[in-house]
């Protein structure tokens, strides 16, 4: 018998992981405000909904990465990257004066370094 019926089939497990893991961090994060430990302004909540898609194409990324070997910047990854830091300019409050300069030392270290 040959190997055609063994081969991989790439499951949703994997992304489950980053998911879960993104869930229990910003429930932890509300308890913290709950309890008056560490006080988050939420008035961007909703940034959650960019940062989970985020960290699950980051993790995406970082397979495709692992088992081919190609960083690419159609790669997840990237796209993945992107959109948390978008997430936390919004849940922060960061200033897009300091992430676009910053954006641009990312890129240009990117093409030197990922020939």
């Amino acid at each position: 018998m040959t190997d055609e019926n063994n081969t991989k089939k790439p499951t949703n497990t994997d992304n489950n992981w980053a998911v879960g893991i993104a869930l229990i961090l910003i429930g932890g994060l509300f308890l913290l405000d709950t309890f008056n430990i560490f006080n988050i302004s939420m008035h961007n909540w909703w940034a959650i909904f960019i940062l989970i898609p985020g960290l699950t194409m980051a993790a995406r990324g970082i397979r495709e990465y692992q088992n081919t070997g190609d960083m690419s910047s159609r790669n997840s990854g990237f796209w993945g990257v992107l959109m948390i830091l978008f997430a936390f300019t919004l849940f922060f409050g960061i200033s897009w004066n300091l992430i676009f300069p910053l954006g641009l030392v990312g890129v240009g270290l990117y093409l030197l370094f990922m020939r």
